[in-house]
């Protein structure tokens, strides 16, 4: 198997998503919470739309930051040759709980 070399900001939201990944919270259709990777309780707004994320890096740079790439890893994002991209994210399963039959 092919083994593609990730840059140092999706190594970084590689384990972002990986660590934290009960606390990514959506916010409205394609806006997200994701929580700050060090600092507990704080994190960021990323727009998957806009490609905005509300970080110091992603503000400076302007280019794709760790928390954008946690919400890629995240969503399960895959991308085509052709550029297109499908989200195939999963779903939490809840059941109730059944009284005991008397």
């Amino acid at each position: 198997m092919d083994q593609v070399a990730l840059n140092p900001r999706q190594e970084r939201g590689l384990a972002l998503a990986r660590g934290k990944r009960g606390r990514f919270r959506q916010i409205a259709a394609d806006t997200y919470f994701v929580p700050s990777q060090t600092n507990t309780g704080s994190g960021y707004v990323v727009d998957v739309t806009s490609g905005k994320c509300s970080c110091p890096d992603h503000e400076t740079t302007g280019g794709t930051c760790k928390h954008q790439w946690a919400l890629r890893y995240f969503r399960h994002e895959i991308e085509a040759p052709d550029g297109s991209i499908t989200v195939t994210e999963g779903i939490r399963l809840t059941y109730t709980a059944r009284a005991a039959p008397s």
